[in-house]
Formats: structure tokens, C-alpha cells, sequence
């Protein structure tokens, strides 16, 4: 191979990868993206479900009789 056809094969070579790192950059901050979304989303959720359950006590505690509650 001559000294032309190596300089072409490693700028070709170059070229190639440099393209593949690019194409996934978009495809890394999406996933990025989602994955901040969908923790953000986790902890709305634990948060609704904690406040459920805390309404769910109160409103139990408020349906015993006192006499059952001092038991």
C-alpha cells in the first residue's frame, strides 16, 4: 500500500468513526433526557402515593370510635 492509499484508509478510517461518536450523541442526551424525566416522574408519583396513604390513616383514625383508639 503506498504512503497515499495508507493517508486515505486512516482519514476514511477517521472520518468513519468520528461520524459514528456524532450519530449517538443525540440518541445519549435523549436517553439522558428520559432517564431524568422518568425519575422526576417516580418521585411525583411516591409522593401522591405517600399522600394517599397518609389521607387513608386520617381518614381511618377519624372513623374509629375514640373507645377503640384508647385500646
Amino acid at each position: 500500500m503506498t504512503r497515499r492509499g495508507r493517508t486515505l484508509a486512516f482519514v476514511l478510517g477517521g472520518a468513519f468513526v468520528a461520524g459514528l461518536v456524532l450519530s449517538q450523541l443525540p440518541v445519549m442526551r435523549l436517553l439522558r433526557l428520559t432517564a431524568g424525566v422518568a425519575r422526576a416522574g417516580a418521585t411525583v408519583a411516591g409522593t401522591i402515593a405517600a399522600l394517599g396513604g397518609m389521607a387513608a390513616t386520617v381518614e381511618r383514625l377519624r372513623a374509629t370510635p375514640r373507645s377503640l383508639r384508647a385500646a
